[in-house]
């Protein structure tokens, strides 16, 4: 290749630019609910599910998939009224 840093910028950009298109061919499920508020279930803290705190408070929950030994997806939690829910004791172990 002649120019490599010029091929990269053109396929990074068709990446980017077929992103959205497979997102219009894909279907997703709709967070909101009826009043088109999002509604997603609290997570359930299993194993030290990384937490972060202040002066003893949670601050943000954090919980990694991971598939295959690769980080597939990541949840940050950081509603204190959810926080205040969560059964943290398996993340002070």
């Amino acid at each position: 290749m002649e120019n490599l840093g010029g091929r990269l910028t053109t396929v990074t950009g068709r990446v980017c630019l077929d992103m959205p298109r497979s997102r219009t061919a894909r279907r997703e499920a709709p967070l909101h609910d009826q009043d088109g508020l999002v509604r997603i279930p609290d997570p359930i803290v299993g194993l030290p599910g990384v937490v972060s705190r202040s002066q003893g408070r949670p601050l943000s929950v954090m919980a990694f998939t991971v598939r295959d030994g690769r980080i597939t997806a990541l949840d940050i939690l950081t509603d204190p009224e959810r926080l205040a829910r969560l059964d943290l004791s398996a993340a002070e172990a």
